[in-house]
């Protein structure tokens, strides 16, 4: 393998071959030996932790804030959340990632979406890598952040043309689920619009959820389309009904088979009445059959 020129190589790799072949044998003996394909090698065991859940709730906070902003680059202290800030992990996450939204409340949560301070910036990119600004996606999602697999990890992003696949948003939640994939996906799908771009399609794994955040997303975009068509044509379709009202009326009315309404009456007030009443039935049906409808959505 090092010797394969299609083969690249980082250059802690290239110094170290003999951990990489470690690496690589490693990988293969665990891959074969784990319960669920593999994904167990990745997993490491976690530093023990004391946080509470209300200073994860304001580390989450923090890290929603912009890049730029005060709060990111205040001085961290050793009395509250900001300690965590103060270790290697969390200086890198300070420096790295921008909290998109959780719901957390200070005791308990159910997902936490986030991604990189360089997003967007990755955005730009993949949308001039394709002609028409429309981008092909991946998403996927992994077990192995948490002890006993209590949430699974979401990313979506997309490969540049040397085959490296470049994730921009991520989420963490209780399973592979429609929900936590359409979230991912609409973040993502967000970014490459204001970069100027769209995404053009979404390479999945063949999971339900998966298949079911694209199809909700598809739907979502139809009818986004469908209202803009309708609010645009809402104005003539009512004049179009005005104007169709008074020339059907003017139609029916110059009719000489509508008079047949009147055949058979009594010529009375009453057989003049009824033959009335079967006019204006005939009025309103045909109307009502030409009736465009307008439907909010």
């Amino acid at each position: 393998m090092q010797n394969d020129k299609d083969i690249t190589l980082t250059p802690a790799q290239e110094q170290n071959s003999e951990e990489f072949l470690s690496r690589i044998t490693s990988f293969i003996k665990n891959s074969k030996m784990s319960e669920c394909s593999g994904q167990k090698f990745f997993r490491q065991k976690g530093a023990k932790d004391d946080t509470t859940g209300e200073e994860l709730f304001h580390i989450l906070n923090h890290l929603m804030t912009a890049e730029d902003s005060d709060e990111r680059r205040s001085q961290f202290n050793m009395n509250d959340y900001t300690r965590y800030f103060m270790t290697a992990d969390g200086r890198l996450v300070n420096d790295m990632i921008r909290v998109n939204s959780h719901d957390h409340d200070g005791h308990t949560w159910t997902y936490i979406a986030f991604e990189f301070l360089h997003s967007p910036d990755l955005a730009k990119l993949a949308t001039k890598m394709y002609p028409t600004g429309l981008v092909q996606l991946e998403m996927d999602f992994f077990l192995g952040i948490c002890k006993g697999d209590q949430f699974q990890c979401g990313h979506c992003g997309n490969s540049d043309r040397n085959l490296k696949y470049w994730p921009m948003c991520f989420i963490i939640a209780k399973s592979e689920n429609h929900t936590a994939a359409g979230s991912l996906l609409k973040r993502t799908l967000g970014l490459y619009q204001e970069a100027g771009g769209d995404g053009k399609s979404v390479m999945v794994d063949g999971g339900k959820a998966l298949d079911k955040a694209t199809r909700l997303e598809n739907e979502a975009r139809a009818a986004s389309s469908s209202v803009e068509h309708v609010n645009e044509a809402s104005s003539s379709v009512e004049q179009v009904n005005a104007g169709m009202k008074r020339v059907v009326q003017s139609h029916i009315m110059a009719e000489s088979h509508v008079m047949a309404a009147f055949d058979g009456q009594e010529a009375s007030d009453e057989g003049d009445d009824r033959g009335r009443e079967n006019v204006e039935r005939k009025v309103t049906s045909l109307l009502e059959s030409h009736q465009f409808d307008i439907n909010h959505w």
